[in-house]
């Protein structure tokens, strides 16, 4: 899955709630670290 496309997604989980905006950050931010490491 490209690296925008899995930012969207968990912005969109975000906003209808289906997450918090914490939980969001903290997904996005391991996949960046994740991106980095690889």
């Amino acid at each position: 899955m490209m690296l925008t496309t899995l930012v969207e997604n968990t912005f969109l989980s975000a906003v209808c709630g289906e997450m918090t905006e914490d939980e969001a950050a903290d997904r996005i931010a391991d996949v960046l670290c994740a991106a980095n490491i690889a």
